[in-house]
């Protein structure tokens, strides 16, 4: 029994007059050459950042050794490599291994076992999103018959459908609302965890002291202990759903997909293939095109973290302002870390504009049509073979 795919390349090569083995070869050269691309490409544009990064590096020491001579400035050279690893850090911010190392250190943090509040959490924010995904199921299951039921003018049965839609809607609402508060109660206890962790390290062995009287590398310790906690933990609540959901989404779907597929007598396996291999290929061109938002985000936290610390200035040292008239020059401090605190945001939602079109027009679209494409499939399966079979009857 053939696939929809021969049948398609069987089809392709009557319309157009090209022989069939010319045709599968194109077909299987173009696959291949795309493959190829795919794991060739990131590790050259890797390489390529590699000597991008290094040239820069090497320019930058080339001019400062020009100007401030032969390194006489740098009497400490355990805290100048220090500052330059820290430079380097924060501008290589991305998903990467060291990216990876750090989270999972967090993650220790924010959920220290299996037998702790957390982990409770976690598992039931699980269990409510496996409801969802099977509620979205049935629903649109529901949403179904009552087309069904619409074609049929079966006004009785149109009725009792709608009935259960209507009270199917109630837990629904119920589950989806549940998602929230858990995710809120997810980023509350983490921020909780981290905030115990980071005021005990920052309060033992004057750490305070030396992060704002001996050394200048952490700017801004209270942005980094506020605002930047807070959003690390509601990032994480929201990572985990985000990520969770539509794995469980993609899994019950193509479940349901092949179920279908064997009732209509069709091959189980080319259309959660397809709609794998789409989401596959969706996802390294969003990865390759994606700008670098983790050294976006670091650097927004940073301007805004000297937005702070500038109004932190002004409150400690009123009196001194005051009695020596520098209201002229706070107020030109202030503008000026406003200023490049909204230069950037600029720039990050110019660099967004493309992205999320992109983004919409694959996940929207693309999706869509492949996701039509996945469910007719079945039914142009058992269209082409009933005439074949036909044939071979008579």
């Amino acid at each position: 029994m053939s696939s929809v795919f021969s049948k398609l390349i069987n089809k392709t090569s009557q319309t157009c007059g090209i022989r069939q083995e010319t045709l599968t070869r194109g077909v299987v050269g173009v696959v291949t050459t795309l493959y190829l691309l795919k794991l060739t490409y990131p590790h050259i544009v890797r390489v390529k950042r590699k000597l991008e990064t290094n040239n820069n590096d090497s320019s930058s020491n080339n001019n400062k050794t020009k100007e401030n001579g032969v390194d006489n400035k740098c009497k400490n050279k355990k805290c100048c490599k220090s500052s330059k690893l820290v430079k380097n850090k924060q501008s290589n911010a991305g998903l990467d291994k060291a990216f990876l190392r750090q989270l999972i250190q967090l993650l220790r943090i924010m959920v220290p076992g299996w037998r702790s509040k957390e982990a409770g959490l976690l598992t039931c924010a699980t269990i409510t999103l496996l409801a969802r995904t099977f509620l979205s199921v049935y629903v649109a299951t529901l949403e179904g018959q009552i087309v069904k039921r619409i074609v049929l003018k079966d006004v009785r049965g149109f009725f009792l459908m709608l009935a259960r839609w209507f009270a199917i809607a109630f837990p629904a609402t119920f589950v989806n609302s549940a998602i929230r508060y858990l995710e809120g109660r997810l980023a509350l206890s983490f921020r909780e965890r981290l905030v115990q962790y980071a005021y005990k390290m920052y309060l033992s062995q004057q750490t305070y002291y030396r992060v704002s009287a001996l050394d200048n590398r952490l700017g801004g310790a209270e942005q980094r202990l506020t605002d930047d906690l807070s959003e690390l933990a509601s990032s994480v609540a929201h990572l985990y759903s985000s990520l969770t959901k539509p794995l469980l989404d993609c899994a019950l779907v193509g479940i349901a997909l092949m179920s279908f597929s064997s009732r209509m007598g069709a091959r189980t396996v080319p259309g959660p293939l397809l709609a794998a291999v789409v989401i596959a290929v969706t996802g390294q061109v969003l990865r390759l095109t994606s700008p670098r938002f983790g050294h976006l985000v670091a650097e927004e936290a940073s301007r805004r973290g000297r937005l702070r610390e500038a109004h932190a200035r002004i409150s400690a040292h009123a009196e001194e302002i005051a009695f020596y008239g520098g209201h002229n020059t706070e107020h030109r401090y202030l503008s000026t870390a406003y200023r490049s605190l909204t230069v950037h945001l600029r720039k990050v939602l110019a660099m967004k504009l493309w992205y999320i079109m992109l983004e919409q027009f694959l996940m929207k679209y693309v999706w869509s049509g492949t996701g039509l494409l996945v469910i007719a499939m079945p039914l142009l399966y058992t269209t082409i073979k009933s005439p074949n079979n036909r044939d071979s009857d008579g």
